[in-house]
């Protein structure tokens, strides 16, 4: 072959001109010599290898890794001709491949640099990260200024969840290059996992400012708003990325959990499937679906939702937990126990799942085992709201009175200092402080049922005929809410009365549940209707005074009236402690219940009835004849089977029972 000048080249030189072109971007006058080359010498190593770089640098890896395995075939020792095979092979995603042709340099050269480097990015892809930071760490040992190494390695060290020492990874590539986006970015992440929330905002906006459309930093920050709940700016922030990546499935997943924090669930159900259609097998979204749909009782959708993510990937805690809550909710508890053991032989740490577990249990009656799974909890997060009492009340449950006067007396140092520690109903059974349990309540309305942003009703004046009361209760069946109320709602004045129930438990055909359900003008089934959607239907209802019939006891529906859908809203009967919630306006009462000295220890007004504030209903047949004086003396102990029966208490605890219904 000549050059341009008409002189005949000699290999060397067709290989030295086929590099210059190849330097220069003239792919095409490079090809041409290394193919000439490889026509006149086809053992011509440096040609197989360069030919074979040009060929991955166009695409054409098929081409690039024949032609670099024939290279190797002549010289197997090449360390840079393993290295460029491994890159092509990682490129192709042919990782495990990739690691053995970076092993093979590097047994050539021990100390190259590259090779290590692109050895641990392979490892890195293939989640083996502790491999992939010794291998970034022997790199730095050689090249200990080379940012995009520390980059990588802040990532290993992120993905290995050990957050202050990525931060520091970080940190130090920052020094190196300060105006890399990338790394605000990904130390913005960093610092939203180490919840210092306004701190990782101040990264990401720099990040934001050296690259405004990055979609990695504006999801980053969205997901940071979201977790200080300020959903709007997170819903902002992700219709930014939006516009720049439509087609990001990441990005309209976390706008449906922005979506769902702003309890705008319908919309967060579309985002949802957005993401669903860009990525059918994408698993958050499918755990975020369910859990709107959960939100808003769609129950049977939700299972769908969760059951679809777990076929997908069966070791997928998150949907175990949420699929395990709505079980819950539907009352099949053996089924709920079932789906958080699952996430717990998954993640044995997992703090809500261990909560829940620890509920579930108290209601299948299992208080020693519910006992475990708090006291766990408490180990793994000493602050896990409401735990503690949780703890107390399954332990007070099973008769286990080992330690009590001491979580007792902790929990009451918690509701002081203001803590989440006990939640009300449980606590009742073990304090001796009014104030006390005032504020048990304040802090578990503020936590668990805040006040609504926007009311319902906003001081309209209803025009009706006739005073519209309503009651709201989950146990208008054979209970002992309605077994004492019965015939209060019959013995309503209907000509000044129009009488509503809401209704939040079961049918259970019995003659009290008929009873009931003719004594009202409308019952409303309310069991599969959202807070907001129920409250909506008692708004549109006009209902005047809507009584509370559950509070903090039995399967109450606290959210509902947070919304202030009624004029007067009353707390009666199932929970004759104070609710701690401004929105509550009345408690009714006796001077017994509450003692007028202690008004000040209930945010609600209280209305005293003479006598006693507790109705019960005269109609109630007691028994079928009346026994005997013998049958009915407990002194005689064939006649009493709770005669026989002794529970031995702790001389260390002064503390009742309190076990609940």
């Amino acid at each position: 072959m000549r050059d341009e000048a008409g002189l005949r080249l000699t290999p060397e030189q067709a290989l030295e001109q086929a590099q210059a072109f190849h330097r220069t971007g003239n792919l095409e006058r490079a090809e041409a010599l290394y193919h000439w080359i490889l026509g006149a010498y086809p053992e011509n190593f440096d040609a197989h290898h360069y030919l074979g770089i040009l060929k991955s640098q166009s695409g054409l890896y098929q081409e690039a890794l024949d032609l670099m395995s024939a290279a190797l075939r002549i010289n197997p020792q090449s360390a840079e001709a393993n290295l460029n095979l491994g890159h092509v092979l990682a490129e192709t995603g042919r990782l495990e491949e990739a690691l053995a042709s970076y092993d093979n340099a590097l047994v050539v050269r021990p100390q190259h640099p590259e090779a290590l480097y692109c050895r641990a990015n392979a490892l890195q892809r293939l989640n083996r990260h502790e491999e992939a930071l010794a291998s970034y760490d022997r790199v730095l040992a050689i090249m200990p200024d080379r940012a995009e190494v520390l980059t990588n390695r802040g990532n290993a060290l992120h993905d290995l969840k050990r957050y202050e020492a990525a931060l520091a990874s970080y940190d130090k590539a920052l020094a190196i290059v300060p105006d890399v986006a990338l790394l605000h970015n990904n130390r913005g992440d960093t610092l939203r996992e180490l919840k210092r929330y306004e701190e990782a905002l101040a990264s990401l906006d720099q990040a934001l400012a050296i690259e405004p459309g990055s979609v990695e930093a504006l999801n980053n920050r969205g997901n940071t708003l979201r977790n200080l709940q300020r959903y709007e700016e997170a819903l902002a922030s992700f219709d930014r990325a939006l516009t720049i990546s439509p087609n990001h499935s990441v990005v309209h997943n976390n706008r449906g959990n922005a979506l769902h924090g702003l309890e705008r669930f319908e919309g967060a159900i579309a985002s949802y499937d957005k993401a669903l259609e860009i990525n059918p097998d994408f698993t958050d979204a499918l755990v975020g679906r369910g859990n709107a749909l959960q939100a808003l009782k769609r129950y049977q959708e939700a299972i769908a939702n969760y059951d679809t993510a777990l076929a997908i990937k069966p070791d997928l805690g998150d949907a175990l937990f949420s699929r395990g809550n709505v079980l819950q909710h539907l009352g099949r508890l053996g089924e709920a126990l079932a789906s958080y053991d699952g996430a717990l032989a998954l993640e044995p740490d997992y703090p809500d799942a261990l909560n829940n577990h620890g509920n579930v249990l108290v209601r299948l009656k299992r208080p020693d085992e519910a006992a475990r799974s708090f006291a766990r909890l408490l180990e793994l997060t000493p602050d896990y709201g409401f735990a503690k009492g949780g703890l107390l009340h399954a332990k007070m449950l099973g008769c286990d009175w080992e330690g009590l006067t001491g979580l007792a007396e902790s929990i009451e140092n918690d509701i002081r200092a203001g803590r989440k520690s006990a939640e009300p109903f449980g606590h009742q059974a073990i304090s001796r402080s009014a104030p006390a349990l005032r504020r048990c309540a304040e802090i578990f309305a503020a936590e668990k049922f805040p006040p609504a942003a926007t009311r319902l009703w906003n001081g309209e004046r209803y025009r009706n005929g006739r005073i519209r009361l309503g009651y709201l209760s989950g146990e208008f069946y054979q209970q002992a809410t309605s077994i004492l109320m019965a015939e209060l709602f019959e013995r309503h004045d209907r000509k000044r009365f129009e009488l509503f129930a809401f209704d939040n438990g079961r049918d259970d055909a019995s003659e009290i549940r008929g009873r009931i359900k003719q004594a009202f003008d409308e019952m409303v089934d309310i069991t599969r209707l959202g807070d907001q959607e129920a409250a909506a239907a008692l708004n549109r209802r006009q209902i005047d005074i809507l009584v509370n019939l559950n509070g903090y006891f039995g399967r109450g529906r606290q959210g509902i009236f947070a919304l202030r859908p009624c004029p007067v809203q009353v707390n009666y009967l199932g929970f004759p402690g104070t609710l701690g919630a401004g929105y509550i306006d009345y408690i009714i009462a006796d001077p017994q219940v509450i003692p007028p000295e202690q008004e000040a220890c209930y945010t609600e007004k209280v209305v005293y009835l003479p006598d006693t504030y507790q109705v019960n209903d005269s109609r109630r047949r007691i028994a079928d004849r009346v026994p005997t004086r013998a049958e009915a003396d407990c002194r005689t102990a064939a006649s009493c089977s709770a005669a026989s029966t002794t529970i031995t208490r702790s001389p260390r605890t002064s503390l009742t029972s309190g076990c609940g219904c």
